[in-house]
């Protein structure tokens, strides 16, 4: 059985992780936002395996990161008319609820945001409600998938994961 990393405060290597996560998509955002010409008006996150979106102690997850990451950047999503998108998928009914009361907090001024979705599926399912959105053309997708789902990272999946274009993502 596997270890509950939201039942307790994170441990060094689960934060080492998430710094690492929020400095790549602190790297990654700008390349779709910040340019005078904009390729993809359209930005897809998604969070397959998202957790409640903290730790015991509040020490923020990757949607909330996410969240932050994106703050920073709302002028130019906003002048630029960009459609950011956010899919939240947790397969743990207790956390997804967890995670949709913190976004209910999180969602005051995110108003340049034009959508976050919450999924409560199994991946599989969950990737096949949303390979179409991926596979949309002008689109920018970032793929997160951390340790709690390389599991469901099977051969086809993983081919259809890199077929896609202007999509990148994470394994932890």
């Amino acid at each position: 059985m596997t270890k509950d990393l939201h039942k307790d405060p994170f441990d060094e290597s689960t934060k080492s992780k998430l710094a690492i996560f929020k400095d790549y998509l602190r790297e990654w955002l700008p390349v779709f936002i910040a340019p005078q010409k904009i390729y993809y008006k359209t930005i897809n996150i998604f969070d397959f395996f998202a957790g409640p979106g903290t730790d015991f102690v509040g020490t923020k997850g990757t949607p909330l990161i996410i969240i932050d990451e994106l703050k920073s950047h709302s002028s130019s999503i906003i002048s630029k008319k960009l459609s950011v998108n956010l899919y939240f998928n947790e397969f743990a009914k207790d956390k997804y609820k967890q995670l949709e009361e913190r976004l209910i907090h999180e969602r005051e001024n995110l108003d340049f945001l034009t959508k976050i979705e919450k999924e409560n599926l199994d991946f599989q399912k969950a990737f096949d409600k949303y390979y179409s959105v991926m596979s949309a053309p002008k689109t920018a997708n970032l793929l997160f998938l951390d340790q709690s789902g390389i599991k469901h990272i099977n051969e086809d999946i993983f081919k259809k994961i890199v077929a896609l274009r202007k999509n990148d993502f994470l394994f932890f």
